[in-house]
């Protein structure tokens, strides 16, 4: 009987199967031969994060520095396709939008590739939002028609069979049969091509992937996924396309560590961890074809392509997995190569990651290397060592090490250095390498460095420059910006031309000369309440880079320390713990709305954290809290600068206007939010301030009550949802009345949540905290903040002296009592 049951199952399955498989083909497409596809790598690229642009004031920011590549458009493309074809990329996929949008920067580096004559490739990658059959069919057109003859002709346009391949990004606004109307209207047009649907897009389904197999004839992947997201989606999605559709094409698609824009919601990066992880499951499912997300996203800090801070770690990564994935032997090198990763910014109560990896060696001898990294001060004082480990490069090997950060509570920073020893050549120690920052209150950006041990430039002595005499480890106090004088004494040995810069907080403040002895006078601004680093940095023509110890420079106004709760998630059961702290570490945004600045939003923190009055927003983030980019004027509805009765300017919204400050605003735990009001209408609930997680909602009620409130985030990371899912509610005892100014301050100290109306409590609530709240966190002032940054206006009155504080404030610290 167990028999006969297990062949009925078995004649159902295939005849399923079949009629799957049939359905599928009730909308015939031709025959499609994969076999020059088979084993190709693929980077998806927007065309708008350009890897030309410059360190200062073009969006550039620090991180295309060793590039260099030319001004002229079509060569830089050139440049392009003949840097990273031997990471073994077959070729990119670049988004055109909406009524061929960025075609022209397809175009050039269509003909850039051409010019350098090694095959890369170039694929159509379709970014559109049309929600009718005739609107996605006249879209699609306009591409078509801008490429005419080179969809055909073309030898650096990605074609299989002759047919060129399209991706479209976003499937979702047709069905399937939708699909299939606007594929053949357009194939009628400009023949027969190849189209690929991103299964990544959406909330995807088995059920979803069969209806789109009866239009495209393949899938491919393009997201934001956790691991945990990517593993489920291939977990079923792998055996569908290999049993029920293995004539249609199966890309999957490998994961950088993908944080989106500047809301922060995306992947806590973990190093290489979560990329190498992607490898992993993308291999395991043995797909045709491999896409890694994203090239150069630099705003959304999803590299993969070598830039500043990561050397070209992630393409030595995709690599090595391209040859294994193709069934090659990796390459290898003839001595150890050797990188340490580590996180430009740890969180105090968080885990500090550092991995040393290691690649095949061809040393027939020995391919065993010892290390032992070192975790030190910025004078290269010895604060922690971990064991030594033995590393055996037969293969790609990843040495992780974890320590709390608390361990290093009293350190503003610290440093990484390698210890080798291989063979009888004894131990080798690298230089100090760039720092972790051991932050506060939340970490202002989410990246990490990496650098090669064999490209490091030797200095001879590191302590042999200063800042007006203050040397490296040491503060400087300043307290108004001007010409400071930068000294210079070291010497290096190095090859080929050199570029000698001044950092500050990790960009670029000033190109200086030639060689690291020198005396020039910087321009340098003052902190005011913000801790400044400053570190000089060299770099060759071959892309090897040298980074000084920091000098730490800081007004007089916020000496001493103070204590700050933090959230310690290093144990199995997270606790708060209290940290003795320097109060110059504790950032805070402050927005006096005292002057007019036009559209912005201008903090006067000295953290450059600005917002933006009126939709969109500014050009992107920068290190250390900072936002920078240009506002132009904008049409949008908004507020005004006004001036009080006593003089005194303030901003007033008219109801219809908002103000958005970005990612890295709200803070995720001790934190304070200050902001003065003067209401004009009573009847209607108005959101006077919010964020997009819901750390923080303001509200002033139609009764005149204050209302505020704190939720567990809806949305975590890569758009999961968490596991605690709360609200805390608090509502003022007395009412704020109109054409007045009142001020309010809510606090957080991670067990209770305080309401405060003019320095007096008002409400208080146990609330505990939630990690999930790092997540997502741009703020809007005048109105609410929906998912992820867009503003929702509902308050109409004056406001003023906004602050944001990232430590829990008592009464006496408020701005106004």
């Amino acid at each position: 009987m167990k028999i006969l049951i297990q062949k009925i199952s078995l004649i159902t399955m295939v005849i399923l199967t079949f009629a799957t498989h049939t359905s599928a083909q009730s909308y015939p497409r031709p025959a499609l031969d994969k076999t020059t596809h088979l084993g190709t790598v693929w980077s998806h690229a927007n065309p708008w994060f350009l890897p030309d642009r410059p360190r200062i004031g073009a969006g550039g920011g620090p991180d295309f520095a060793w590039h260099r590549f030319t001004d002229d458009p079509v060569n830089m493309w050139k440049q392009v396709a003949i840097r990273y074809k031997d990471y073994g990329l077959t070729g990119l996929c670049m988004e055109i939008n909406d009524n061929a949008g960025w075609i022209n920067i397809f175009l050039n580096a269509l003909e850039g590739f051409r010019l350098a004559d090694n095959d890369m490739q170039l694929a159509i990658h379709l970014g559109l939002r049309k929600s009718s059959v005739e609107g996605m069919t006249a879209n699609i057109s306009k591409t078509m028609d801008v490429l005419g003859d080179r969809l055909t002709n073309h030898p650096n346009l990605y074609r299989i069979s002759g047919r060129p391949v399209i991706f479209i990004y976003g499937p979702g606004t047709l069905n399937a049969k939708e699909w299939k109307q606007v594929i053949s209207s357009i194939e009628a047009k400009y023949g027969s091509m190849v189209w690929l649907v991103n299964i990544a897009h959406g909330s995807p389904t088995p059920k979803l992937l069969r209806e789109y197999m009866e239009a495209f004839d393949g899938v491919s992947m393009y997201g934001c996924w956790t691991t945990n997201g990517q593993r489920k989606l291939l977990n079923w999605l792998t055996p569908i396309m290999h049993n029920e559709f293995p004539e249609k094409l199966f890309e999957a698609a490998v994961h950088t560590n993908y944080t989106s824009h500047f809301h922060y919601g995306g992947m806590d990066p973990h190093l290489t961890k979560k990329y190498r992880d992607s490898w992993m499951m993308v291999l395991k499912a043995k797909p045709d074809s491999i896409t890694v997300t994203n090239w150069f996203d630099v705003w959304e800090n999803s590299r993969i392509m070598p830039s500043y801070e990561l050397g070209d770690i992630r393409l030595r990564i995709l690599q090595y997995y391209a040859d294994v994935f193709r069934g090659q032997a990796p390459r290898t090198t003839q001595s150890p190569d050797l990188y340490v990763a580590n996180l430009t910014s740890a969180l105090l109560g968080q885990w500090m990651e550092f991995e040393v990896i290691g690649f095949p060696c061809r040393y027939e001898n020995d391919k065993t290397v010892k290390v032992r990294l070192e975790l030190c001060d910025d004078t290269g004082k010895l604060l922690y060592a971990f064991e030594e480990r033995t590393m055996v490069l037969d293969k790609l090997q990843v040495e992780r090490y974890l320590i709390p950060s608390e361990t290093f509570s009293a350190y503003r920073a610290v440093r990484p250095r390698l210890a080798t020893k291989w063979g009888d050549r004894g131990e080798g120690k690298t230089p100090l390498l760039p720092p972790t920052n051991i932050e506060t209150s939340l970490r202002s950006h989410l990246l990490f460095w990496c650098r090669a041990k064999q490209d490091l430039i030797k200095v001879k002595d590191p302590m042999a420059w200063s800042i007006d005499n203050s040397s490296p480890g040491s503060t400087y106090i300043l307290n108004q910006g001007g010409e400071r004088m930068v000294l210079s004494d070291s010497s290096f040995s190095t090859k080929g031309n050199r570029w000698v810069r001044v950092l500050r907080n990790g960009r670029e403040l000033a190109k200086t000369t030639l060689s690291l002895k020198f005396s020039e006078p910087i321009e340098m601004p003052a902190p005011k309440g913000a801790l400044n680093w400053y570190n000089l940095e060299l770099e060759n023509s071959a892309g090897s880079r040298y980074l000084s110890p920091s000098i730490w420079v800081m007004s007089e106004d916020r000496q001493g320390n103070v204590t700050l709760p933090i959230w310690s998630i290093v144990s199995d059961e997270p606790e708060v713990k209290y940290v003795e702290v320097e109060a110059v570490r504790v950032p805070f945004f402050q927005y006096d709305c005292d002057r007019n600045t036009g559209k912005m939003l201008m903090d006067s923190s000295g953290y450059r954290h600005h917002g933006r009055i009126g939709k969109g927003h500014l050009s992107n983030t920068g290190y250390n809290h900072e936002h920078i980019g240009r506002v132009g004027p904008g049409t949008d509805p908004s507020a005004f600068f006004l001036n009080d009765s006593d003089g005194n300017g303030y901003l007033e919204f008219d109801g219809k206007g908002a103000a958005i400050i970005q990612g890295g605003t709200a803070f995720p735990y001790a934190s304070t939010y200050e902001i003065s009001i003067k209401p004009m209408r009573d009847g209607v609930d108005e959101v006077i301030l919010g964020s997009a997680n819901n750390q923080i909602r303001i509200t002033r009620l139609a009764d005149g009550h204050i209302q505020t409130s704190r939720k567990g985030a809806t949305e975590g990371e890569g758009g999961t949802k968490p596991k605690l899912n709360f609200e805390v509610v608090l509502k003022s005892e007395v009412k704020v009345p109109i054409a007045k100014w009142t001020n309010i301050a809510v606090v957080y100290d991670l067990k209770n949540l305080l309401l405060y109306i003019n320095g007096q409590l008002q409400d208080s609530k146990p609330l505990q905290p939630s990690r999930a709240s790092e997540w997502i966190n741009p703020i809007v002032v005048g109105g609410d903040c929906s998912f992820p940054f867009n503003p929702k206006p509902s308050f109409k009155g004056g406001v003023k002296k906004i602050r944001i504080y990232g430590r829990n404030l008592s009464p006496k610290e408020f701005l106004q009592k």
